[in-house]
């Protein structure tokens, strides 16, 4: 039997699982013989000084070096008292490792160490009384030090943060019965995902992590934020760096994100959310992704197994990515036209994890564009037949047909384009050498409400071009920035007429620019997590059968026994060969002799 085993475990305490906050270190990093001798409490590390540090189940403090790969054992202050149910705890501080130790109904000491754990290291920062200047409180943690660090930024029971003076015992109020997740709202995402979730005491960064608005649709209306990729096949992406109104600075996007994105196109943006689609090739299906640019957070969507009709009959597709706000759900529609009968439509659910199917649109319908664009809860394309639109809700899975504006003369043989403006669908008529016009839907169509947003002349004050679409709105909305021809963008005045180029620094050319918000909403849902849980037990599952099947076929004498210890040890992710399994089989034999 050459098979082997590395099934993964959430209660395994083998020193392979526990995982050090920015670096994850493998069992190859540890001599073996550490693995018998090292008992540590908690799964996860705590970096500081280039270490990472674990309590260990004794009064020592295990610390492993990230660059020699070795580790050695730090003492306690000599202030420490574990006896009696008092708590013991480490949290990163000013980039040094802080102990907590809370004496319960009494106080709580904070203890700095200094020069990297050598000689007399440890020094005594705050000694809070119980029921003293902070009244009761069950849980305390430093955040980080004033510029001068006369005082230190606590964190306590989960709802104040305040300042505390550390010679006079005096505090400052900095935030209390106040809601967290308010507070949260206030700083740009970046920095609460790259500090507070990566570097500052446990307590608080559980709030990031488990605030359940942050999760379901938390959007920070600090900006727009854009991506841009060189058109059109999409090979770079590039995150827009806003320096100034008149001042864009394009990051190219590395490795391991980059050759992910490599080769996709836009679907759509909503809630910080990114949808990309990648064509299929001659040996595998086209793949969907979401993506996250804030949190860095990419997942491949299951494939839509259930088209019902045979490829070989399967002509042009469709696809659309957007929010359902009726049921809290991202979604992304999907069509299949067999050319030959009706379309056939299919719906993911991100909280689900799960493609189902939706209606059947007549073959009379013909969409114009592959991808839809998203606004208020609908997906909307061109209609190929009649001066109609075909707008699909996410909510429902229904479709209807909505027209133009009344102004737009077909007759003219206009060029027509939508786009989301201001999170409403925008239509653009161009009538080449002539005028291109601006409108938005609003009321999502009801008793067809359209206004114009504005009209250009051409060639006018762009000069002449061929395609302009709106990006976005300044600050004070007097002024929209315009994409002009794939190649530049501009500041168009309202009032004024007046046009304002924008410096782009280190832009593709052409590029195609795609609008988003910061956000932490995640790519995968829990029904992921726990699809994939069920997975590994179905896995587990297998290998025993796998292993009993084995031993029937050879006529191996066995017994459960022996099948459970194969099984914990492959469960510790452990490698094993046939002798390994053949000694455990001879223990059962052996025990039961």
């Amino acid at each position: 039997m050459s098979k082997t085993a590395t099934l993964p475990t959430s209660t395994t305490s083998d020193l392979s699982q526990i995982q050090g906050n920015g670096y994850l270190p493998g069992t190859s990093h540890f001599p073996q013989e550490l693995l018998l001798e090292v008992l540590l409490r908690g799964d996860f590390g705590v970096f500081a000084n280039g270490s990472l540090y674990w309590l260990g189940r004794y009064n020592d403090i295990f610390a492993f070096d990230l660059g020699v790969h070795r580790h050695r054992e730090l003492s306690y202050p000599a202030g420490v008292d574990r006896t009696g149910g008092n708590g013991i705890g480490l949290v990163p501080l000013n980039r040094c490792l802080c102990l907590i130790n809370e004496f319960p109904d009494s106080r709580t000491n904070l203890w700095l160490m200094n020069n990297n754990g050598e000689e007399n290291f440890w020094s005594k920062i705050l000694s809070l009384e119980q029921s003293g200047v902070l009244g009761s409180y069950k849980e305390l943690s430093p955040v980080a030090f004033s510029s001068t660090r006369d005082n230190i930024l606590v964190f306590m029971d989960g709802d104040r943060l305040m300042w505390m003076g550390r010679e006079k015992k005096t505090f400052i109020i900095f935030f209390w019965a106040y809601s967290m997740n308010t507070l949260l709202r206030r700083i740009p995402v970046k920095p609460l995902v790259s500090r507070f979730r990566c570097s500052v005491s446990k307590p608080l960064c559980s709030v990031v992590e488990n605030a359940t608005s942050f999760r379901k649709d938390e959007v920070f209306p600090k900006g727009e934020n854009f991506i841009v990729r060189n058109s059109p096949k999409g090979e770079s992406f590039y995150s827009v760096n806003v320096e100034s109104m008149c001042d864009f600075r394009a990051v190219r996007v590395d490795d391991p994100l980059k050759s992910e994105l490599s080769g996709t196109g836009y679907v759509g943006s909503c809630n910080g959310l990114v949808c990309l689609w990648k064509p299929a090739t001659s040996d595998d299906d086209d793949d969907i992704f979401l993506w996250n640019p804030t949190t860095r957070e990419i997942t491949k969507l299951p494939r839509a197994y259930n088209m019902p009709i045979p490829c070989l009959l399967i002509g042009s597709s469709v696809i659309g990515f957007g929010y359902d706000h009726v049921n809290d759900d991202y979604k992304v529609m999907r069509t299949s036209d067999s050319q030959l009968y009706n379309i056939s439509v299919s719906v993911y659910s991100l909280k689900s994890n799960s493609w189902t199917r939706a209606e059947t649109i007549s073959n009379d319908i013909r969409f114009f564009g592959k991808f839809g664009v998203f606004s208020n809860g609908s997906l909307y394309w061109l209609a190929r037949s009649g001066p109609n639109i075909i707008a699909f809700d996410l909510a429902v899975h229904e479709h209807k047909m909505l027209p133009f504006p009344a102004d737009v003369d077909m007759n003219a043989e206009p060029k027509i384009g939508l786009f989301v403006f201001n999170k409403c669908l925008c239509l653009v008529d161009r009538y080449p050498d002539s005028l291109t016009n601006m409108w938005l839907l609003t009321n999502n169509g009801v008793e067809n409400s359209w206004s114009k947003l504005l009209s250009l002349e051409q060639p006018g004050t762009l000069g002449s071009s061929k395609f302009v679409r709106p990006v976005a709105f300044s600050k004070t909305r007097n002024e929209i920035l315009l994409s002009v021809d794939h190649e530049k963008l501009v500041w168009y005045d309202c009032e004024s007429n007046e046009v304002k180029n924008v410096t782009l620094h280190e832009f593709p050319c052409p590029f195609d620019m795609l609008v988003y918000n910061e956000s932490l909403v995640q790519t995968y849902s829990n029904s992921r997590l726990q699809s994939e849980e069920e997975e590994f037990q179905q896995l587990e599952q297998e290998l025993e059968n796998d292993l009993r099947g084995y031993f029937d076929e050879c006529g191996i004498k066995y017994d459960d026994s022996a099948i459970e210890r194969i099984m914990n040890r492959a469960k510790k992710g452990e490698k094993f060969s046939l002798e390994i399994i053949m000694n455990e089989v001879q223990k059962g034999e052996e025990s039961v002799e």
